[in-house]
């Protein structure tokens, strides 16, 4: 966790002094189980980069394949566009790490365990599933939005 934290902070410090930074996830598709491991990933790396975005930040996410290099990329995942507003302030700890937006919150567990967390209200996941507690795995991030 202490190592991942620096990451985010490293995010949030260089963009205080002004400079431009891109996060970038990279996998090799050798190491990677299967499609919902590289899902799961891809989430964990697109929210921590949320807790610490600002104004002068961009996002990659990026699928290596070292045996043919051709068929590397960057696959397009749907929840790039959720529409979640701009940031209501930095993030915090409560439970797991978490920041608030316009049009809803971001959660992410960056530990070796399971963590359960009581929301302050109800929220929509990504499956547009009202929740008002949420467990998440090991190392997951989850975008909820605003309940209508």
């Amino acid at each position: 966790e202490r190592d991942w934290l620096q990451n985010v902070e490293m995010l949030t410090s260089i963009q205080e002094e002004g400079a431009y930074v891109v996060g970038i996830a990279k996998y090799d598709v050798y190491t990677i189980g299967s499609q919902e491991e590289l899902d799961q990933q891809a989430l964990f790396w697109f929210t921590t980069f949320l807790l610490g975005k600002g104004d002068t930040s961009g996002f990659r996410y990026w699928v290596f394949d070292k045996e043919d290099y051709y068929d590397s990329g960057s696959p397009y995942f749907d929840y790039y566009l959720t529409p979640i507003g701009s940031p209501l302030g930095a993030y915090y700890k409560k439970e797991v790490y978490q920041r608030d937006f316009e049009g809803g919150k971001i959660l992410v567990n960056p530990t070796d365990t399971s963590v359960t967390v009581l929301l302050e209200g109800d929220y929509e996941d990504l499956e547009g599933v009202t929740v008002r507690e949420v467990t998440m795995d090991t190392h997951t991030g989850m975008i909820l939005l605003n309940s209508t």
